[in-house]
């Protein structure tokens, strides 16, 4: 058990303990068949601008704090299991401005946490690109950069808080981030998601009340039973955005947006050119906030309404918006139906 700093080619495995840290330079490699190439525990740093490969993981942590510093030129590959696995872990920190790729997860970091991830260059998994579990603390992910999951997700986040910034590309064959909190059994955790870039496979969330912030772009959004904000903003896209259950709130980009509220009393809310929306299961308690447009009430906004074959179409295209309310008659709609004004707390 020893620190290391390799600038040539080694193929032995290595072994790091509390306080010690390694390092592969942008000349060096460390590459091993047929078992990790790194086995850590306790407090380690490993740092790598040159190739990093395990014939089973690269890095291997049971317990304490992960610091991984991936440089730009840094390669780290495993054969046939997860690149980066860690379990029963304080504290991660990964910075990856190179490659990361794996046969299995790229990244597969749970412990009682926090865990935090900054990404300006490329993971690849075959299964996902990062899966995470902080269950004692919060998960928050930074990616300017690629994270792609082949055959499963993008991110598939597993218990606790959790925070993502995106301003790069996420991708999944089964969904682009995927907040199920299946470790805390659904109950605990807080999600937000902040999009200024694209995440393809879609957003997933659960249990309590989780935001969504869209500038960019998002395949779907489908929230979950709590009373969840959907924020569209600018050409801020999704290809549709349900609520699920509870009191949610749903709120138009200028892009064309296309709303579920699920159970419960929802909210949408729309502003001028705010694009050809529709609302797949208006009724019941739902509101629809017009307070953008400076109507008087709703016998200004009747004649503006009429029915359509798909429903009631609300027309405010002189100001950039129509509103579909899917499978609605507009007799059955009324001023309660709305707000006119601001509506202040």
């Amino acid at each position: 058990m020893a620190s290391f700093a390799f600038f040539d080619a080694v193929t032995a495995a290595q072994t790091l303990a509390a306080d010690e840290f390694g390092v592969i330079g942008d000349t060096g490699s460390l590459e091993v068949a047929g078992s990790d190439a790194i086995s850590s525990s306790g407090s380690v740093a490993v740092t790598v601008h040159g190739r990093l490969f395990g014939g089973l993981s690269a890095i291997h942590q049971l317990d304490g704090v992960l610091t991984l510093t991936v440089g730009e030129t840094g390669r780290v590959n495993a054969g046939n299991d997860d690149t980066v696995f860690a379990r029963d872990i304080d504290r991660a920190f990964v910075s990856n401005d190179g490659r990361i790729r794996s046969l299995e997860d790229a990244l597969d970091l749970r412990g009682e946490g926090p865990i935090s991830i900054l990404n300006t260059g490329s993971l690849l998994g075959r299964s996902d690109g990062i899966v995470t579990a902080s269950t004692g603390s919060a998960t928050k992910i930074v990616n300017d950069g690629t994270i792609t999951g082949t055959d499963s997700g993008g991110i598939d986040h597993l218990g606790g808080d959790f925070a993502l910034i995106n301003h790069g590309t996420i991708t999944g064959e089964d969904y682009g981030v995927d907040a199920a909190d299946i470790v805390n059994d659904n109950a605990s955790s807080v999600d937000e998601v902040r999009n200024f870039g694209s995440i393809e496979g879609g957003v997933l969330l659960y249990a309590l009340n989780d935001i969504v912030f869209n500038r960019g772009e998002i395949d779907v959004v489908e929230m979950g039973d709590g009373n969840d904000i959907y924020i569209g903003r600018a050409d801020g896209s999704a290809g549709s955005v349900d609520g699920g259950g509870g009191r949610d709130a749903l709120v138009g980009s200028r892009a064309d947006d296309d709303f579920t509220g699920g159970l419960a009393g929802d909210v949408f809310v729309f502003a001028r050119r705010g694009g050809d929306d529709r609302i797949e299961d208006f009724g019941g308690r739902d509101r629809i906030d017009l307070s953008d447009f400076g109507l008087s009430g709703f016998s200004e906004l009747r004649p503006l309404i009429e029915d359509s074959t798909g429903g009631a179409l609300i027309d405010l295209s002189d100001r950039g918006l129509t509103i579909l309310l899917v499978d609605v008659d507009k007799a059955d709609l009324r001023g309660s139906d709305f707000f006119f004004e601001v509506m202040v707390s």
